[in-house]
């Protein structure tokens, strides 16, 4: 057998700066991976916590057209459970696969359970489209959300055909998503104009406008003779009454 080969080793003073910072390729990976869990580690306590817009949020995306801007605000909606594990509290989930443009905070109506979501302005504008989309956790669940937009973004949540509320512990799913999407306009629509439009009646509507009621006439009596009885019919001519007979006193005057 041969001797294994010697190892030299390169040995610095102890105060060298150089000897204290250097890192391996493996021990470099590991502080940046450290590093990156524990700024997502803020910012989930951020987002848990309801961080403000400026932190958290990021700038709606703006569509150029030829009728004014189209404004596209989305993001990714979870639950957690509350610190005393008594009820689901929503969040906006954000990172850098999942971008989170012109939404800004959520909350659970206490009084109604919807959850309410805020927006980077005061109001969504002219609304285009609304869009609240389970992913395939929540579809196994059966979930069906009903939305509505306006100054904010309303949802109102059933599960397996059962009305929920917002803050319901069912809804704390780990990785759980509910895709939102309001779509909204610069421009407002057109008013709706009336003037010189004749409505279509309906079929069983009469279109002969309404006459000054007629008063009723008095009724007259009638001039038409009234009927008589039928004349009765004759019947037949009686015959000559036969002569009555010879009186006793004549035939005795006879001898």
């Amino acid at each position: 057998m041969t001797d294994s080969p010697r190892v030299r080793r390169r040995t610095r003073p102890a105060g060298s700066h150089r000897a204290a910072t250097r890192r391996s390729p493996a021990g470099r990976g590991l502080v940046a991976a450290s590093a990156v869990l524990v700024l997502s580690g803020v910012a989930g306590v951020a987002y848990a916590a309801g961080a403000s817009s400026s932190e958290l949020s990021q700038p709606r995306r703006t569509v150029a057209t030829d009728s004014g801007a189209i404004v596209v605000r989305s993001c990714v909606l979870r639950w957690q459970r509350s610190a005393d594990g008594t009820k689901a509290e929503p969040y906006l989930y954000t990172n850098q696969a999942h971008p989170c443009p012109g939404l800004t905070g959520v909350s659970t109506n206490a009084d109604t359970g919807d959850v309410v979501i805020t927006g980077d302005t005061a109001s969504f504008g002219p609304i285009l489209y609304v869009a609240a989309s389970p992913d395939e956790t929540f579809a196994r669940m059966g979930m069906i959300v009903g939305a509505s937009a306006g100054n904010t973004l309303v949802l109102r949540l059933s599960l397996a055909a059962k009305a929920v509320r917002g803050d319901d512990l069912s809804l704390a799913q780990p990785n759980a998503n509910l895709w939102l999407l309001v779509v909204s306009s610069t421009t407002p629509g057109p008013t709706p104009s009336t003037a010189g439009v004749t409505p279509t009646p309906s079929p069983s509507v009469s279109t002969v406008p309404s006459a000054t009621p007629t008063p009723t006439p008095t009724p007259v009596p009638s001039t038409s003779p009234r009927p008589t009885s039928p004349t009765p019919t004759p019947g037949p001519t009686p015959g000559p009454t036969p002569s009555p007979s010879a009186s006793p006193s004549k035939l005795l005057g006879i001898f």
